[in-house]
Order: C-alpha cells, then structure tokens, then sequence
C-alpha cells in the first residue's frame, strides 16, 4: 500500500538522479513536479502554462470538481518550461515506471533515511509528499486542505505521514516549549 512520503530533500536527490532513459527521465520529472502541486494523477495535464496566472495555477479537479489554487513554485515552472504540454501516461504506466525509478533511486541509495521507501513509490506519493511537506513546513491544515481539495480533515490527515521525531521537531521552537 503507498503510504509513504518523500521529504524535500529526497525529492531534490530524486530530481538531480541521473536517469539516462528520456520517457522514465520525464515521468520523474512530472512526479517530482506534482510533488509541489499535490494533484492527484487525474489532474496532472491539468498543469500548463495555460492554466498559470501570477506564478498560481488556476484548475478544477476531475474526481471531486473542485476548483483548486495552487502557488507555483520556480522549480514547476523549469520542469513545466522542459516539457511545455505535458502527456500523461496511464495510471499503470506511470506506476510501472515509478517503480523503475524507485528500484534505480533505491540501488543509488540516493537521500539519507529508508531506502526500502524508494520501492513504494508510486503516484500518489506525490500528493501525500506535498500535503505532509506542507504540514512540516507550518502551513495551517485548513490552507493546506484548499490546495488540496480536501472537504473533511478526517479525509485529509490519512494524507499526513509525520513520525513522533517529526512532530517533536516541528513543535520545539513553538512559543509554548520556550
């Protein structure tokens, strides 16, 4: 079952891997940008310049019909200016690949921590690394949850993939501890 996230830091070794193969190349690419999106597979074309107005990307969900703003982050717009319109494969293809790239991320041993993660890699990892990266960084719940297209926290925590450590890390510098 994908439950695991990737923190920013892994996911910057997963977009520096060298990947030699130009489709499995893209597909990183792609993952690793909607890594900073939080969209679910579905919604992955919905990401154009098109879409794109003062650095927020404008777009309504397929499953839920929500429409949902998200900031853009540069390093979205260098990997969206790589690929213009972006073609996405099938769910099961962009799966087979990630596991590709998670076998390859995984035998590289890039980043510190698990490296048996790299092998439950799939696409949505990706969202769950945004919400939970989003959450770590001191983003509200609520925010999150607009980016995300979230109606219920219930819904959206079974999304957030924080450790004791974590959570220990997150509150220290909190008024409260000090």
């Amino acid at each position: 079952m994908d439950t695991v996230y990737l923190t920013i830091n892994e996911i910057q070794a997963l977009y520096e891997m060298q990947i030699d193969n130009q489709s499995k190349r893209k597909i990183r690419d792609i993952f690793v940008l909607n890594c900073f999106t939080g969209l679910r597979h579905s919604d992955w074309d919905k990401v154009s310049f098109e879409n794109i107005h003062e650095n927020k990307l404008y777009i309504k969900t397929q499953k839920t019909k929500e429409p949902v703003i998200i900031p853009v982050k540069p390093l979205v717009m260098e990997i969206l200016g790589k690929y213009g319109l972006i073609d996405i494969p099938t769910l099961q293809k962009t799966n087979e690949a990630l596991r590709w790239i998670g076998d390859l991320a995984a035998d590289k041993k890039i980043a510190s921590g698990n490296p048996k993660k790299w092998l439950e890699v799939r696409t949505h990892t990706a969202r769950r690394s945004f919400a939970t990266n989003a959450y770590l960084t001191g983003i509200p719940m609520r925010d999150i949850m607009e980016v995300t297209g979230h109606r219920s926290t219930e819904s959206f925590l079974k999304y957030i993939r924080v450790t004791k450590l974590e959570t220990a890390e997150k509150l220290k510098d909190h008024p409260f501890f000090n």
